[in-house]
């Protein structure tokens, strides 16, 4: 404590005394010092305030400097009861140096950053600090912010299932997500480093002949393209951008890399299976058109969505018309039995042509039970129907002649037995005739 120089003003350990001497020297510096925009606060060896410029009396209108006030006990609310442990006045004091530091919010809500610088007698001794408090708050909040963005966009950037790098027109790979750099194995990556992007991607020690990503280069134009890379095993979708300066020249790209292998096997079986799909459709409708029974689908009015040949063959009727018309104007069949039933249902009916059809009902629904259609399968059995009435006709005239032999039999079993039975009659007749004639002798 050096009572006699610290009850002097406070600009006497700034200015030298030749130009104290001039009134209007020290009023034009205490009007500088007023002036500047940044706060200015001279501190004793005790953290006493000693002096304050206009710009800390405005930030902190409840501190009087003349009371010599300590600086830790002023400048935060609630009051501290010691020197803060950054202190840059406490530290200039016991090295004589500049120091720098930031406070913590102040009891005004700001923040600033501090750099004390010492003030020393003629002997080299510090007797006193000036501190100069520049408000960081925005400063401090916009690097939060940043900080903040930085580190979500950090996250979203690496959280991308897509790999993602970005090149400088050299090829060079500047920056690559999570995904790219597990996928292509890439090193760490830094400035100045070597690592070109047609190593990793192709596996090449040359840009391929004909890649669109290096096109890009000349053209500025985005592409996107899809490839089958052999290096990495894998089918890929590349969206390659150009990068532009703020003067607007092409400085490089971004490559946006979308693995594909399962969409491109998806599509495969899918091209595979639509084109199983497609021959075993041909085959259908093949089978469809040329099988010899009729075939209809009809829906549950019974009006015909489609028929084959044999059935337009059979009515007389070209296909294009018999769409859209009711089954039943065609085939005798009772319909309300259908409706009502899911079992196959088979039924011998004689159409008006005197045509003998054996037709299969067979009722679809919907996974709801709603009745969908019917398909209608019948086989012309004419020729069979025929056949049964001849062998029916057959049978009943086998019939006649069987009980005709049957009954001529029975005559003839019947008249044998007579003769028989005369042949006794006549043989016992000739015996006794035979026995009289000896008798008579």
């Amino acid at each position: 404590m050096i009572a006699p120089e610290s009850s002097l003003h406070p600009l006497r350990f700034i200015l030298p005394k030749s130009t104290l001497r001039g009134k209007g020297i020290e009023g034009f510096i205490r009007s500088l010092l007023d002036h500047i925009a940044i706060g200015i606060v001279i501190l004793g060896p005790e953290m006493e305030i000693l002096w304050m410029n206009k710009n800390f009396r405005d930030a902190f209108p409840h501190i009087d400097p003349s009371t010599r006030p300590l600086c830790y006990k002023s400048f935060y609310s609630p009051p501290r009861d010691r020197i803060c442990d950054y202190c840059p006045a406490k530290k200039a004091f016991e090295t004589g140096r500049v120091h720098t530091a930031w406070t913590e919010r102040c009891s005004n809500g700001r923040l600033y950053h501090l750099v004390a610088s010492p003030i020393k007698n003629k002997d080299g001794r510090v007797v006193s600090v000036i501190e100069t408090a520049i408000d960081i708050t925005e400063q401090r909040e916009a690097e939060r912010v940043a900080a903040e963005v930085r580190h979500d966009w950090e996250e979203t950037f690496d959280g991308i299932t897509d790999m993602i790098t970005i090149h400088d027109r050299d090829f060079n790979i500047l920056l690559a997500n999570r995904a790219a750099k597990e996928i292509l194995k890439l090193p760490e990556l830094g400035l100045n480093k070597v690592i070109k992007c047609f190593n990793y991607y192709h596996g090449k020690e040359c840009p391929p002949e004909g890649c669109p990503s290096c096109e890009c280069l000349k053209t500025g134009k985005p592409a996107t393209f899809e490839m089958f890379e052999p290096h990495l095993g894998r089918y890929i979708e590349i969206r390659a951008m150009p990068r532009f300066d703020e003067r607007g020249q092409l400085v490089g790209l971004i490559h946006i890399v979308r693995d594909i292998t399962d969409r491109k096997k998806a599509e495969e079986d899918r091209a595979w299976l639509f084109n199983e799909i497609m021959n075993a459709k041909a085959q259908w409708e093949m089978t469809f058109d040329n099988a010899s029974e009729i075939i209809l689908l009809v829906d549950k009015d019974f009006r015909i969505i489609k028929c084959n040949r044999s059935f337009a063959e059979l009515t007389g009727v070209p296909i294009k018309e018999l769409v859209g018309q009711r089954c039943t104007d065609f085939l005798p069949f009772n319909p309300d039995e259908l409706k009502t039933s899911d079992r196959i249902i088979r039924r011998e009916v004689r159409t008006e042509k005197g045509i003998w059809l054996y037709l299969s009902f067979y009722t679809i629904r919907d996974e709801s039970g709603d009745l969908l259609h019917h398909i209608i399968i019948g086989t012309d059995v004419t020729e069979l129907k025929e056949t049964q009435q001849k062998l029916h006709a057959s049978e009943r005239e086998l019939k006649k002649r069987v009980d005709e032999l049957e009954r001529f039999y029975r005559i003839t079993i019947d008249r044998e037995a007579r003769m028989r039975e005369l042949k006794m009659q006549i043989r016992r007749l000739n015996e006794e005739i035979k026995r009289l004639k000896m008798v008579e002798a």
